[in-house]
């Protein structure tokens, strides 16, 4: 597997969908979500392919004006499923919680939930502003009470479950849609030694209603499915729904489809351009 790559900004990342021709190639591009960094990547199966890749990436950058110097990085195909290690650290999300990669030592403080991950493929690291988000609002949920259920609806590597169990939840459940997904959020739950049900469904259909559902989705998915997800959560006054994976221009609508079925924000966090929200009945 060839990468031809180059360090871009977010407005020529942009631009370069609107004129790349790459004669067979596929554009795409990668965002750090901490530091902000982003590149233009381009894909081959072969190094053979790598300078006439590289050739469409730079004639692309040329029609808008951009002065392109794309780089070729090589390796093994049995590295490819690993390569996301190089941006995935460990990360204290509070001093209650911490996300460690499973193949770096960490000495925890005590009274410290370790999550020990290797998402493989799935989404799912800690590193992006939703998932921490997400993370926060669970310890926050925690320090008041984890005599409650909790639903992770789309799961990815298993993370949120993964911490609700940490932490000490009652009954844990998540499902995704991706059965790839799945496995993965399974392997990863055995390694961390906790006791979760994972499942492959869609968030198309209500669940069994849980004390906290966890939906760290997408923003328009979350308008159109707002029925089977305010469904799926218990109505206890106890009772919490956090909303994530949502840009904050989207925001106050995906809060409107909420409170129209009789929930109310509690509270709403902002980091970089996303917006989540916890929410309780009204």
């Amino acid at each position: 597997m060839t990468l031809v790559w180059c360090p871009v900004d977010g407005r020529i990342a942009d631009a370069l969908f609107e004129t790349f021709d790459g004669g067979g190639f596929c554009l795409s591009t990668w965002r750090d979500a901490e530091t902000g960094a982003c590149e233009a990547r381009i894909y081959t199966p072969s190094p053979a392919d790598a300078p006439a890749a590289a050739a469409a990436l730079a004639a692309a950058g040329r029609a808008i004006g951009a002065e392109l110097s794309p780089s070729v990085e090589e390796f093994p195909d049995e590295d490819w499923t690993l390569s996301y290690r190089r941006w995935f650290k460990l990360d204290e999300i509070s001093p209650r919680l911490a996300v460690c990669p499973a193949w770096i030592e960490y000495d925890s403080p005590p009274g410290q939930a370790v999550v020990r991950l290797d998402p493989g493929l799935a989404f799912g690291t800690g590193r992006h502003e939703t998932t921490r988000s997400c993370l926060r609002m669970l310890d926050g949920l925690a320090a008041e009470s984890t005599d409650r259920s909790v639903l992770d609806m789309g799961t990815g590597s298993g993370i949120l479950a993964i911490a609700a169990a940490k932490l000490g939840f009652a009954r844990v459940r998540a499902f995704d849609v991706d059965g790839l997904a799945v496995d993965v959020a399974r392997e990863n739950a055995a390694a961390n030694g906790v006791d979760a049900d994972f499942y492959v469904d869609t968030i198309e259909r209500p669940q069994e209603p849980a004390d906290i559902v966890l939906a760290n989705i997408l923003g328009p998915v979350l308008v159109e499915f707002a029925a089977p997800v305010c469904a799926s959560v218990a109505d206890t006054p106890s009772a919490r729904l956090v909303l994530s994976g949502i840009l904050t221009t989207l925001y106050p609508e995906v809060k409107a489809a909420y409170e129209a079925r009789g929930f109310r924000e509690m509270s709403s966090v902002a980091a970089g351009e996303w917006t989540s929200g916890l929410f309780a009945r009204a």
